[in-house]
């Protein structure tokens, strides 16, 4: 049996988490940076470094590298990409290692990373998530990036999704009580038509809206597009990687 907890907000994380930190870090950011890592992975980008402040971000693009970053919606003005999962596109990131900072996402990196195992998780990596949880076979944290330190629905109702979706493949789950109530909630939401539909009228939608970016939500809200995993390493194995950052995502794929 897994262990399913939900910490709604990173704010949150240090009363969600253990002396011993033996547990997979699912970090959770639907609307954007989560979908956006996940999708660049998937379209061959050869690793993500997650930065937390605006100011090593654009040293990082000063120095040449190619650099994704948001805050408020508003992509950053030294930025190749802003935080749009649609930019990265297969021929945009193929073979290049990508910074990344965003205004809730790439913060929870920072949080999360003293755990045994942090990866991202996402709707269109949703079944590959579950079995590299499976896999590990340890208690697992849904760390739910969320709009400057408060809730959104989508990130905590993916924790719903994750516990509904490892039941299915055949691993117990015991949720506590913020996941078992988004696993509940999950079971009136469970396909892309009402997902969509259902967070379209929640706050960060709106504030998408606002910025006329709502035309990523329905990608954002697709299920299982990649078998891909976003996992963050502190010893970059890849040898395409050249960057002096200490850590970045690479990605992982099954056999877990």
């Amino acid at each position: 049996m897994i262990s399913l907890s939900l910490c709604p907000s990173p704010a949150l994380y240090s009363y969600y988490k253990t002396d011993s930190e033996a547990y997979t870090v699912v970090i959770v950011d639907i609307f954007r940076a989560g979908t956006t890592i996940t999708t660049a992975l998937m379209n061959g980008a050869v690793g993500i470094v997650p930065i937390a402040g605006i100011e090593e971000a654009e040293a990082y693009a000063r120095n040449g590298y190619l650099v994704g970053g948001e805050r408020g919606t508003k992509r950053l003005p030294f930025a190749r990409f802003g935080n749009v999962p649609e930019e990265y596109t297969r021929e945009a990131v193929a073979g290049k290692t990508i910074v990344l900072s965003t205004t809730n996402g790439t913060r929870a990196a920072d949080i999360a990373s003293g755990a045994s195992h942090v990866i991202i998780g996402a709707f269109i990596n949703l079944d590959a998530v579950a079995r590299y949880c499976i896999a590990r076979h340890l208690p697992v944290m849904v760390l739910a990036s969320g709009w400057q330190n408060r809730m959104s629905t989508e990130d905590c109702l993916f924790a719903g999704a994750l516990a509904a979706t490892i039941v299915r493949l055949g691993e117990a789950v015991e949720c506590e009580d913020g996941a078992a109530a988004y696993y509940e909630l999950w079971r009136s939401y469970d396909t892309h038509e009402k997902l969509t539909a259902y967070l379209s009228g929640r706050d960060h939608y709106g504030r998408l809206r606002a910025n006329s970016l709502e035309k990523s939500v329905p990608y954002c809200t697709s299920l299982n597009l990649t078998d891909i995993v976003p996992e963050l390493t502190f010893r970059p194995t890849a040898p395409a990687v050249e960057c002096p950052a200490s850590r970045l995502f690479l990605p992982v794929s099954p056999p877990f």
